[in-house]
């Protein structure tokens, strides 16, 4: 689009008076906020695909959706962007901004730097084969044969491998896919923190599983209809605005980040698994949360976005695991959801809800997971997507490395296709590097919910009360407002003090399930 030579476009700005500097940063701004226009319009996209489209339309869409993708690479690797970047680059140059102008540079030139090697056809033909296999994965509800999705998903992989050497051939792969959501995190670095996770959780799970509580409480059918409506009162209840969001059903969970004023949940609702169900509502609600809260003055700007999808994810990890599984969150919502149904509650205590809730289960089935055991699947999903972008590993030998980590962390044998490697959407949409962020947003929230636990007193309290107004107040002013404003390690160590510390979420797992379980 700006190859017709934008700088004659926008010709009345270089005639102003105003220094080189302002004058180019001004540009720069405005390109800005057409590729932050075509990304919003893409999400809007995507949420309307699983949740509003008519099945028949996925040529169509797809079309569109490649459409916005090569609008997008067009865009960002101009020459003309390309001369921008390098003005800013200069030191002498960049000192004069004040520091969000400093975070639109660094963010568009990371964004062009990550574009502008990779080929449009490359850009256009993945666009194209992931919604066509996400579309496809969405229909099945997951329930796609390996085989029949074999060779999209071989195709998928190509592309990406193609697209991580095309930024940095000097890396491997997998780092340089993993580097897009979580800004200076490395596979060392991973490794070296699950390794450590591994050891904490694997006896304890093992020492859990085996003192399972009765659970048969929260599998009782509920009615669909009462348990939407129930979720979209929760979400106005822990602090999303539903007059400036919308919550949509579909078989993908995500929540999308349009405007100030339009941001997307979808859910799930799950009539027989009131975890799932609950699970689903507060984490898109946490994300909800996160984007409502980010400060409307960086809106159009590539700051309008959580700090990173670890990031990100701690926020919708606080409100689905650390409260959404606490005592003094269900002391607050159990007498509510027993008044709603209480056909199904009526012979069941405070105690024994809270315990089904926070059962462990040894499980096949991501989804179906808990707190703990949450952890080890998606660090099992991270070792073998890590192997196969990194060549170690082919497509084809999936099923068989699925069969044996689920073996090994699980004890577990996967009978049905939908136990598999395609259980979950993220290889269907080629999204390799952001599974193991949620186990790295789990930390994150410790961290950040010790840090709260400190500055406001009584937080538990408050939240056995219903009130979350101090939570979601302290949450935005300390971590949602700043976006992209910061790094992910700037704002981690700004809002606790130290660096990510995985003996924050150690010691709020032991503390818990000690207690719960009376070891």
């Amino acid at each position: 689009m700006y190859s017709v030579k934008i700088f004659s476009l926008l010709k009345p700005i270089f005639q102003s008076e105003a220094p080189e500097t302002e004058k180019k940063l001004k540009l720069l701004k405005k390109i800005a906020t057409d590729l932050q226009t075509i990304k919003d319009l893409s999400q809007l996209c995507i949420w309307d695909t699983a949740v509003n489209m008519p099945k028949s339309n996925i040529e169509d869409r797809s079309w569109q959706m490649t459409f916005l993708a090569k609008q997008n690479h067009k865009q960002l690797t101009d020459d003309d962007i390309k001369q921008l970047i390098d003005f800013f680059s200069n030191e002498k140059q960049i000192v004069q901004l004040n520091a969000q102008d400093k975070a639109i540079v660094r963010e568009l030139s990371r964004a062009y730097r990550r574009e502008e090697n990779i080929s449009s056809n490359v850009i256009e033909d993945l666009t194209n084969i992931v919604t066509t296999a996400e579309q496809l994965w969405m229909q099945n509800d997951g329930k796609v044969d390996f085989d029949m999705f074999k060779p999209i998903m071989e195709k998928i992989v190509s592309y990406k491998q193609e697209i991580a050497k095309s930024i940095d051939a000097h890396d491997t792969p997998y780092n340089v896919l993993l580097d897009e959501y979580e800004s200076g995190m490395t596979t060392k670095e991973l490794d070296t923190i699950f390794e450590k996770l591994k050891k904490e959780l694997i006896p304890l799970i093992q020492k859990l599983s085996s003192k399972k509580p009765d659970a048969s409480c929260i599998t009782k059918e509920y009615d669909h209809k009462k348990l939407l409506n129930l979720s979209k009162e929760l979400l106005s209840t822990i602090g999303f605005d539903l007059t400036r969001g919308v919550l949509g059903e579909s078989s993908s969970l995500f929540a999308v980040n349009i405007a100030s004023n339009d941001v997307r949940l979808t859910t799930t609702i799950e009539g027989n698994n009131l975890n799932a169900t609950f699970a689903n509502i507060l984490h898109e609600g946490g994300h909800g949360i996160n984007y409502q809260s980010i400060d409307p003055k960086l809106a159009k700007t590539p700051l309008f976005d959580a700090v990173s999808l670890g990031a990100d994810e701690s926020i919708a990890r606080l409100f689905e695991q650390i409260i959404g599984l606490s005592q003094p969150f269900w002391k607050f919502y159990f007498p509510r959801l027993q008044e709603r149904f209480p056909e199904q509650l009526k012979n069941t205590t405070f105690e024994d809800f809270y315990k089904a809730m926070n059962s462990v289960n040894m499980t096949c089935s991501w989804y179906e997971s808990d707190e703990l055991t949450s952890n080890l699947h998606i660090i099992m999903r991270y070792e073998i997507e890590r192997d196969l972008v990194n060549g170690k590993i082919s497509v084809s030998d999936l099923p068989r490395i699925w069969n044996e980590k689920m073996q090994k962390y699980f004890g577990l044998k996967p009978t049905l296709d939908n136990e598999g490697p395609l259980q979950n959407s993220y290889w269907a949409s080629g999204e390799f590097g952001y599974l193991p962020l949620y186990t790295i947003g789990n930390l994150y929230a410790a961290q950040i919910f010790n840090t709260m636990k400190k500055e406001i007193p009584g937080i538990d309290d408050q939240i056995s009360k219903g009130d979350f107004k101090n939570l979601v107040g302290w949450l935005k002013n300390n971590v949602c407002k700043y976006g992209k404003l910061e790094t992910p390690k700037e704002m981690i160590l700004r809002v606790s003090g130290e660096p990510l510390n995985i003996d924050h979420y150690i010691n709020h797992i032991k503390e818990k399930y000690k207690e719960i379980y009376k070891l």
